[in-house]
């Protein structure tokens, strides 16, 4: 015969398991990110980096960044460079290559092809665009 179950172990097999804490991404974690992006944006940045800020593992942290973003941590990064070297194409004199590292990019050629792939078209047209004045619509 079976030995009876006591009363703890059975209240114990009874329970459901514990809840799954899902770690990921806070809101305090992306705008820490996004401030440190910001801060080296014209430096390689290493997913590491960004890992630490959010206090995950590289390969925890590119999921949840995933999630949180819908983007990869590379794609963004890339977007928010793009951002930076349009503002700098609206508000600094000098060349697109200036630009270029400023904002980031290894090369001019890099920032061409990144900018037309965003923005529609390259940054010497976009300077160009902005420029020339439009005619007030009637």
């Amino acid at each position: 015969m079976h030995a009876p179950i006591r009363p703890a172990a059975a209240a114990f097999a009874l329970r459901p398991p514990p809840a799954r804490r899902r770690a990921g991404l806070q809101p305090r974690h992306l705008a820490a990110i996004d401030h440190f992006i910001d801060s080296h944006i014209e430096s390689t940045l290493r997913i590491d980096d960004l890992a630490g800020l959010a206090g995950l593992s590289r390969f925890h942290f590119l999921r949840c960044f995933k999630r949180a973003t819908g983007s990869s941590p590379l794609q963004y990064v890339l977007a928010r460079r793009v951002a930076r070297a349009q503002t700098l194409l609206a508000t600094r004199e000098g060349s697109i290559a200036e630009v270029a590292y400023a904002a980031g990019f290894s090369s001019q050629s890099h920032l061409n092809a990144m900018f037309k792939r965003h923005v529609g078209m390259t940054p010497g047209a976009y300077r160009r665009a902005l420029a020339t004045p439009r005619l007030a619509e009637c």
